[in-house]
């Protein structure tokens, strides 16, 4: 009965990791698009560069185990929500 219990948290775990990654991917897509048109929205010139920035910057510290995935989510979320504010 445990071996089935832990197999099923595991497949939790690993269910909920690919649903953040997933979560993530389309929150830097999101970011990556308004970046391509920021020209159109009529914002400052360093601005994409700017967000160009954070988004490696932030990247960065995840690749290198300096961020979990939980901790990620939440810095594209405040990228993401700087954009809107900035645009908006």
């Amino acid at each position: 009965m445990y071996k089935r219990q832990s197999a099923k948290a595991t497949l939790f775990s690993n269910g909920n990791s690919i649903s953040m990654l997933m979560d993530a991917d389309r929150k830097i897509k999101a970011i990556l698009g308004s970046i391509d048109n920021a020209e159109t929205q009529f914002v400052d010139s360093d601005w994409p560069n700017l967000i160009a920035e954070q988004l490696m910057y932030i990247t960065d510290r995840y690749i290198n185990n300096e961020l979990t995935l939980s901790e990620y989510n939440n810095e594209l979320d405040e990228l993401l929500n700087s954009r809107v504010a900035y645009i908006g």
